[in-house]
């Protein structure tokens, strides 16, 4: 009743988006929202596709939730599937590729998940049994290799991370009897992650307090959901989550799907459901800020936020928000998501509103707004600001002094002379993920860059699009880690005078409330 219940909940505000959708952003990118309140226009940076790619998943969703049609499709992609199977068992990432052990894992994970969740998987378990078997002969395979090729076995081995993902795989089908030759490989491998947990990666560890759980090792499990629980961290703003948990180049190093398999060896080993929902939030704070158009991360993100202990989705939210004693009443919010803007004009801004308060309903869920104060101000009056993404400029005059460089930093008094050559070091710091970053450092119309060329570069483990222009230079980063980066640009003044070098600004595109920018700094340049 409760998964019928969330169906049809689901498939009346998908109505009511696409009948809003006709005079309201509802269905649109988050790249295209809010145009009033970003520093760039979407069609000056590089991501104007990912916009139209994301607004066309958005008015697709309607048809995932057509019964008659998902069933049509739940058998064609079935078939499809069938295709991918090899003779042994396992799926290749290709047709006509030989079978990928990593491929096949991540299909039959999935189908466990539909299995636990209660959909009927009866019409592939044929292909599943199938697989699991290619499975365990592969756990067989490392182990003959061991016995032939390492001096020192059974001493000295380690358990790998796809070995590791195999065991929480196996434990979703205990009732796949195993073939003849592949029981002896599965228990000595099983011995050792008992053995060897606490040198695992946060993802190996939850991974493995599943594994042991379902195999009936329950304190090892334990024992292991106590040492992920130690090394958390919790705070208001985002939730629960591992300060070590950074997304890398392997699979197993996603961010995202590193958290969600945390949430589900919790949930099996330990559950607590304010635990549960402190999981959640870092997880939605994640989304925030984030177009998450990895599938992987999406289906494992999706597989913890509609588990069924939780009711988030059935309450109404409502959040009372007061400017300076006046109360904002929402016009028209949108349905479901209970979004809504408004919009004060100039004349009726009084200092009174810059007291800002919040409340809502006991047993509401949370929320995310935004204020935007939008005023005009002469570029040497305007002072640096922050918020969870902070821009720092500093401009250093270099000179060569006995053969050494040395850079002397630049303030409003320093004395320039045209020909000096300058360095602009900008640091830029964010305290979480962020996907669709600008930056735009203005400069003064008496300097010129001795990079004249645009271009993809790589520095400070993050890679960007550097973009010259007349007047500014541009950086777009299609995903910002949290973390600190700095980066420095050289120019040559070209004229005297009394110059404004402008100021800088950064700001999330996806979620244009994390902005930040810095002040300016007056230039004086005389004759050589």
């Amino acid at each position: 009743v409760g998964e019928q219940s969330l169906f049809v909940l689901a498939l009346f505000f998908i109505q009511l988006w696409k009948e809003q959708s006709k005079d309201k952003q509802t269905l649109l990118s988050n790249l295209m929202k809010n145009d009033e309140v970003k520093n760039i226009l979407l069609d000056e940076t590089p991501w104007v596709m990912d916009a139209k790619n994301e607004t066309e998943r958005k008015q697709r969703l309607a048809t995932l939730f057509d019964v008659n049609d998902l069933e049509s499709k739940t058998s064609l992609w079935s078939k499809k599937l069938c295709e991918y199977q090899t003779e042994e068992g396992g799926y290749a990432w290709f047709k006509g590729m030989n079978a990928s052990r990593h491929t096949t894992l991540f299909v039959i994970d999935n189908f466990g998940r539909l299995k636990k969740n209660g959909i009927d998987v009866s019409n592939d378990l044929v292909a599943v049994e199938k697989a699991i078997h290619f499975l365990d002969d592969e756990i067989r395979k490392d182990l003959e290799w061991e016995k032939k090729h390492n001096k020192s076995y059974p001493k000295n081995i380690l358990i790998s991370s796809s070995q590791l993902y195999y065991f929480q795989v196996r434990s979703l089908f205990p009732e796949i009897k195993f073939e003849a030759g592949t029981k002896e490989a599965y228990r000595f491998y099983y011995d050792l992650m008992e053995k060897q947990w606490k040198d695992f990666s946060l993802y190996g560890k939850a991974l493995a307090a599943i594994a042991l759980h379902r195999g009936g090792d329950i304190a090892t499990a334990k024992y292991i959901i106590r040492s992920l629980r130690e090394h958390s961290t919790t705070n208001e703003d985002f939730g629960m989550y591992w300060q070590k948990n950074i997304s890398g180049y392997s699979w197993q190093d996603a961010a995202i799907s590193t958290h969600t398999r945390i949430m589900e060896a919790l949930q099996i080993v330990d559950p607590q459901q304010e635990e549960q929902d402190e999981l959640r939030i870092w997880l939605l704070n994640q989304k925030r800020t984030q177009n998450w158009d990895n599938v992987i991360a999406t289906i494992d993100a999706l597989n913890v936020l509609l588990q069924k202990d939780s009711d988030w989705l059935s309450k109404e939210n409502k959040v009372n928000i007061q400017l300076g004693g006046k109360a904002i009443v929402p016009n028209d919010a949108e349905a479901g998501t209970g979004y809504f803007s408004a919009t004060i004009s100039g004349e009726k801004v009084t200092p009174r509103m810059g007291r800002i308060d919040l409340s809502s309903e006991e047993g509401g869920n949370m929320s995310w707004g935004a204020v935007y104060w939008q005023f005009e101000e002469e570029l040497e009056k305007v002072v640096s600001d922050k918020t969870g993404l902070h821009i720092e400029k500093e401009m250093k005059l270099e000179t060569i002094e006995k053969g050494q460089t040395v850079l002397t930093k630049i303030g409003d008094k320093t004395k320039l002379m045209v020909g000096d050559k300058l360095v602009v070091r900008l640091t830029l710091r964010t305290d979480r993920d962020l996907e669709y970053v600008s930056l735009k450092d203005q400069r003064a119309s008496c300097t010129e860059p001795l990079q004249q060329l645009s271009g993809y570069r790589c520095s400070e483990h993050t890679c960007y699009y550097q973009s010259v222009k007349d007047a500014a230079m541009y950086y777009f980063f299609d995903h910002l880690s949290k973390g600190t980066y700095v980066f420095e640009y050289r120019l040559w003044i070209t004229n005297e005078g009394d110059f404004t070098n402008g100021i800088t600004t950064v700001q999330c595109l996806y979620a244009p409330e994390f902005s930040s920018n810095t002040g300016s700094v007056r230039l004086h340049v005389g004759k050589q």
